[in-house]
């Protein structure tokens, strides 16, 4: 009967044994997938985070390129044509045979060139950097682009900002500069890409919370074209928005196109 009894004993002692090894290897084999599991999908977001980098930085550099090629274009087209055109003239004025009338016409189109050569070369370091953001601040430079949009193009634009100049008080003149270069490639898309004929900006301050709202009554655009992924002028949008430490959405519908910047509290002076 002891025997029976000590054999039972053994038997079961070794059976809770058993079922603990088999707990205690489950758990373990768990908690092992789990945290591989973990790390893997770390892993790929920073790959992602990375991707997503490289493709910021490569649409940034594009973007930088289209603009040297958009001002040599311009220099080309604006500046060169108009120097040539008063040196012909100069070149003209100094034939010694030439009616006094007709001096003083050649002489009147030199003028007028030299004039549109400095309206010109203005308006290129005007796209370059905006003197009036230095000058006058962000909201008079919003303001003159709205108006000669408005007035020039068959888009209206409705500009909105109760607080003026004071909204962007604590934004240094380099943020200033982002929130323009953003401002500037919004209304392209619109104006170039969506055809809008009406566009809407404001800026708004809800306590310590500031944001900008964007839309457009344009043709819209696919998902494809403005996804973070694809379009050099959404990346360089999400770029500038990382560099405000500003927190993008937008709504892309088949008709408009719906964009808002949320600026973070401790954004400014950054």
């Amino acid at each position: 009967m002891n025997n029976i009894e000590s054999r039972q004993f053994v038997l079961y002692i070794f059976l809770t044994a058993l079922t603990f090894f088999i707990l205690l290897t489950t758990v373990v084999i768990f908690i092992y997938l789990s945290r591989k599991k973990v790390l893997e999908q770390r892993l790929r977001n920073k790959e992602l985070q990375l991707k997503m980098q490289k493709e910021i930085l490569k649409a940034v550099v594009d973007a930088q390129e289209q603009e040297r090629l958009r001002i040599a274009r311009d220099l080309h087209d604006d500046i060169s044509s108009k120097l040539n055109a008063v040196s012909m003239n100069v070149h003209i004025l100094k034939r010694k045979n030439l009616v006094e009338n007709v001096r003083e016409e050649i002489a009147d189109s030199t003028l007028e060139a030299c004039h549109l050569l400095i309206d010109s070369a203005r308006q290129i370091t005007h796209n370059l950097i905006p003197p009036s953001i230095e000058n006058g601040g962000l909201d008079v430079v919003i303001k003159e682009v709205c108006d000669n949009i408005s007035e020039a193009e068959m888009t209206k634009i409705r500009y909105e900002n109760e607080k003026g100049q004071s909204f962007f008080r604590d934004f240094s003149l380099e943020q200033q500069l982002h929130l323009f270069r953003i401002m500037q490639e919004l209304i392209t898309n619109s104006t170039r890409h969506g055809k809008a004929t009406e566009i809407e900006l404001s800026f708004t301050l809800s306590g310590a919370s500031k944001m900008m709202t964007y839309c457009d009554n344009g043709a819209g655009m696919e998902k494809e074209g403005v996804s973070p992924g694809k379009g050099i002028g959404m990346k360089n949008i999400l770029f500038r928005s990382d560099m405000l430490n500003a927190v993008p959405y937008y709504e892309i519908k088949k008709k408009g196109f719906h964009f808002t910047l949320k600026f973070n509290e401790n954004e400014q002076q950054n």
